[in-house]
């Protein structure tokens, strides 16, 4: 690859990763607020129940969008103008079906389990519309694969924050958290609509896609297993929440869930700049062996290192945090969240760990290892729970991640090699954190 064309990339990389860190940066200031503001207006149990519900719907939002983000953007990288074009139309079309289905689907459960009468119906059917939003997702992966998110950022922030004022202005009226969760519901909604205007407005291709029979049927054939691990990471990313409401009670959800939502910024610089590298990736793999490896074992060192700060910050200004942010009454909120913080080891290394799989053509073993991963979660809830409560929720979110996100790979000959990677990042950063941990400890112990 000449040296200008390197330098290029490069430029777009860092150009993609800043406007992406913005996004998030922006995203991630107004949803804290909205969240904190949420949970001291409407309290532990109704914030519980605006949680439950929405964990509900999320364990779907995989399925809704089809599982194609890698697969996608693997093709579109690589495929001239034409071919481009007609997997963005498939895809679209994929997506639509998928969203509609999973929207009757989720309703339809919800409403025989708990009833049409039960409040968690109406949350849930407002909450359904962002499964229905789903179908707009290809036009996200089309601005990934281009390495230009700038327009997702504007597009996105716009409605954010625009239905950020909408939500302030409904508790400040004394609104109900139905009408929150009904506002949430069409800011999805709406956003799926801009995103389609936008993108049409910046390309202006949307006319030339094209549907292929043929190809919806590879882009499935190579997508169903990242649908199922998608379903499957949000099992063990959202059952703690439905079986903490089931076992223990609304209270118990609102203290964990704003732990879990604290906790979730914590992915987001991870993600930016995994998502940002992978085309870059793809393309070395394909022109240096030697070079992908590098850079993979690289990005596990950083991914561990990111995480390793953010356990030593954790331990020990977590629960000061939670109470600044939240109030006294989610103070155990603050000893959760020092908890899950541990889990963004094995999650930031399945973040790289995920790509990789993609890149090699692995994408059924992704399914296998979430699999495992949210079977773990869900046996080790129904152990822990009744025992320690939101801690045993933490606790098996923990286990599971580490189960699916490493030690997962050492059971197959051909995961192996980033098995070992990951283990390399490991130790040579828990070297760093030992002295951290025993502090830590010894911490909890004069605690209890």
């Amino acid at each position: 690859q000449p040296m200008e064309q390197r330098g290029a990339s490069a430029k777009a990389i860092s150009t993609n990763v800043t406007w992406l860190a913005i996004d998030r940066i922006i995203r991630m200031g107004v949803m804290l607020g909205m969240s904190v503001w949420m949970a001291r207006y409407l309290g532990t149990a109704a914030f519980g129940q605006y949680a439950y519900a929405l964990a509900f719907v999320q364990l779907f939002s995989v399925v809704a969008a089809f599982g194609l983000e890698n697969v996608v953007i693997r093709d579109i990288v690589r495929e001239t103008a034409p071919a481009r074009l007609q997997t963005l139309g498939s895809a679209w079309r994929l997506q639509q079906r998928a969203a509609l289905l999973t929207w009757v689907f989720a309703v339809v459960v919800v409403g025989v389990w708990k009833g049409i009468a039960h409040p968690t119906f109406f949350l849930v059917l407002s909450f359904s519309l962002i499964l229905l939003a789903k179908s707009s997702e290809v036009f996200r992966l089309a601005f990934a694969a281009r390495v230009d998110s700038r327009w997702v950022v504007w597009t996105e922030n716009a409605v954010l924050v625009g239905f950020a004022l909408l939500k302030g202005l409904i508790m400040l009226l004394g609104g109900t958290v139905g009408q929150l969760a009904l506002a949430t519901g069409i800011e999805f909604a709406l956003l799926a609509v801009a995103f389609a205007w936008v993108y049409q407005h910046v390309y202006g291709d949307r006319g030339h896609w094209r549907v292929d029979r043929t190809r919806m049927k590879t882009l499935a054939h190579d997508a169903w297993p990242m649908v199922l691990s998608g379903f499957a990471v949000m099992v063990f990313m959202r059952t703690d929440q439905i079986m903490l409401g089931e076992l223990v009670g609304d209270d118990a959800v609102g203290i964990y869930s704003a732990a879990v939502r604290v906790s979730e910024i914590a992915y987001i610089l991870p993600s930016i700049l995994v998502g940002s590298l992978y085309p870059s990736l793809i393309r070395a793999r394909e022109q240096d062996a030697a070079a992908y490896r590098r850079g993979l074992q690289q990005l596990f060192r950083a991914m561990m290192l990111f995480a390793l700060c953010l356990i030593v910050g954790g331990a020990w200004l977590a629960e000061p945090l939670m109470i600044g942010l939240y109030g006294a009454s989610f103070a155990e909120s603050g000893r959760v969240l020092a908890w899950l913080l541990w889990a963004t080891i094995p999650v930031n290394l399945g973040l790289v760990a995920g790509k990789w799989f993609v890149a090699e053509g692995l994408q059924r073993l992704t399914f296998y290892r979430m699999s495992l991963g949210a079977v773990v979660n869900i046996a080790l809830n129904a152990w822990a729970i009744p025992r320690w409560g939101v801690y045993g929720a933490a606790m098996a979110t923990i286990a599971a991640q580490l189960m699916a996100n490493v030690l997962f790979n050492a059971t197959h000959a051909r995961a192996r090699e980033v098995f070992w990677m990951e283990i390399r990042a490991i130790v040579t950063g828990g070297l760093s954190i030992l002295p951290v941990l025993i502090g830590w400890i010894r911490r909890r112990m004069d605690r209890a």
